[in-house]
């Protein structure tokens, strides 16, 4: 196990129950997670059906609000599933779901965790659950542990969009001391 995955695990012990970790990078972790007397397995996402299968226990509302794919698109939607796959293999970005058994329940990524052009590390974080496991502590989680990977690449700073109709997501965001620094208005073409 690298020093980035032991600090990212130690961190997360401090707030969560973690069980049976194994893997050896930021880029290869699989650890169960405690929630509510359950287990829920943490791990990369490595296949393109999780991510279908992710996708398929979104509410219409859900896929709407979390749009980095073209759900109902398949051709679309699979070639994205590479892409994130392809990138989170060549450690351009991270990415990890969360299983209730065998079943998706929660995607989240870090797009862009090299430095750009500028020399700066400015990751895109995203992160969605299927409606039936929201309001569980499941987002707050994902959220916090984008927050300690961020810190451990030592980002420069993290850029997070959310809906604006999407008002539990813009609070998360600003009750943790994220401000908003403005509103894009374009409706996305993926």
């Amino acid at each position: 196990m690298n020093k980035d995955y032991e600090l990212l695990i130690d961190r997360l012990s401090r707030r969560y129950n973690l069980e049976e970790f194994s893997g050896d990078s930021l880029w290869n972790i699989s650890f169960n997670l405690v929630i509510r007397e359950n287990q829920f397995k943490v791990e990369c996402v490595k296949r393109e059906d999780d991510l279908r299968n992710f996708g398929l226990g979104l509410s219409e509302w859900s896929k709407d609000m979390f749009c980095p794919y073209q759900w109902d698109d398949a051709i679309k939607a699979g070639a994205s599933f590479r892409e994130l796959i392809t990138h989170h293999k060549e450690k351009r970005d991270l990415a990890y779901l969360i299983f209730n058994k065998e079943q998706p329940i929660g995607l989240f990524f870090l797009w862009k965790v090299i430095k750009n052009e500028k020399g700066l590390i400015i990751p895109e974080a995203g992160e969605g659950i299927i409606d039936s496991y929201q309001g569980m502590g499941f987002g707050a989680f994902a959220f916090n542990m984008l927050t300690e990977i961020s810190d451990i690449l030592k980002a420069d700073a993290i850029e997070m969009t959310t809906d604006l109709r999407n008002p539990k997501t813009k609070f998360l965001y600003e009750s943790r001391g994220y401000e908003v620094l403005g509103i894009i208005k374009n409706p996305l073409e993926i």
